[in-house]
C-alpha cells in the first residue's frame, strides 16, 4: 500500500518535480562552471546555466521577467564570445539591461540586481581571469543583499555558495600565477609592493638596447644607412 501511495504522490507532482529539478540543476551548472581556471570553459557552462534556469522559469509559469532577463543575459553571452571588447555590444547589452531595470522597476531595493547584471556585463564582455572572477563576486555580493532583504532562503543559499566557490577559485588562480613564491609569500610580496613608496626598477632588456644603441655597428654590413640627428 505505501508503495502506491509514493507511486501516486510521484505521478501527482511528476511536473513539480521535474520544474524544481531544472532550478537545482541550474544552480550546481553555475557552481561548477565559477569553479573553472579556464575562462572559456567557464563562460560555456554560465550559459548552459542561464538556459537551465529559462526551462526553470517556463515550467513555473508566471516568470515572465526572469525569462526576460535570461533572455538578455543569453544575448550578454553571445556578446562576450563573439564580440568581445566589442564598445556597440557593450553599450548595446548596457542599454537592453537599463530598459530591463526602467520597465521593471519596483523600489530602490529593484536597482540591487540591476547594477550586479551591469557589473556582470563588464565581467564577461571586458575582464578576464582573476578581475573577471572578482567583478563577478562583487554581483554576488549584491544579489545575497537583494535576497537577505527579500528573505529568498534558497536564493541566499546559493550566493553564499557562488561566493565560497569565486573565493576558492579567485585563490587557485593566484597559486597557479605564483611561479617564485608560494601563495602566502607571494601575496606578502605584492602588499609590500603596493605600500611601498620606492618601487622597485623596471628590468632592462639589454640586449634591445645594445642592439639600438649600436645599430650601425650591428647593421653594417647589411648596407642600412641611417640619418645623421
Amino acid at each position: 500500500m505505501m508503495m502506491w501511495e509514493i507511486a501516486d504522490f510521484l505521478w501527482g507532482n511528476f511536473y513539480d518535480i521535474v520544474t524544481q529539478s531544472f532550478g537545482i540543476l541550474g544552480i550546481w551548472v553555475l557552481l561548477f562552471a565559477f569553479y573553472q581556471k579556464d575562462d572559456i570553459k567557464s563562460m560555456k557552462l554560465v550559459t548552459v546555466a542561464i538556459i537551465v534556469w529559462m526551462i526553470h522559469y517556463f515550467m513555473l509559469g508566471g516568470m515572465e521577467w526572469a525569462i526576460y532577463a535570461s533572455i538578455i543575459g543569453l544575448i550578454r553571452m553571445y556578446c562576450s564570445f563573439k564580440y568581445k571588447w566589442s564598445r556597440i555590444a557593450l553599450y548595446s547589452v548596457i542599454g537592453l539591461t537599463l530598459v530591463f531595470w526602467i520597465v521593471s522597476y519596483d523600489g530602490v531595493i529593484s536597482t540591487l540586481p540591476i547594477i550586479a547584471s551591469l557589473i556582470a556585463i563588464l565581467a564577461f564582455q571586458v575582464f578576464h581571469w582573476i578581475k573577471m572572477r572578482l567583478a563577478l563576486l562583487i554581483c554576488s555580493f549584491l544579489r545575497l543583499y537583494y535576497m537577505i532583504v527579500q528573505w529568498s532562503v534558497p536564493w541566499i543559499i546559493n550566493e553564499i555558495l557562488v561566493e565560497i566557490i569565486l573565493i576558492t577559485t579567485i585563490i587557485r588562480i593566484y597559486i597557479t600565477e605564483s611561479e617564485e613564491y608560494s601563495f602566502p609569500k607571494s601575496l606578502l610580496q605584492k602588499i609590500k609592493y603596493k605600500l611601498s613608496r620606492k618601487h622597485p626598477r623596471r628590468r632592462v632588456d639589454f640586449w634591445k638596447f645594445i642592439i639600438f644603441r649600436d645599430k650601425k655597428k650591428y647593421f653594417e654590413e647589411n648596407a642600412i644607412e641611417y640619418a645623421e640627428k
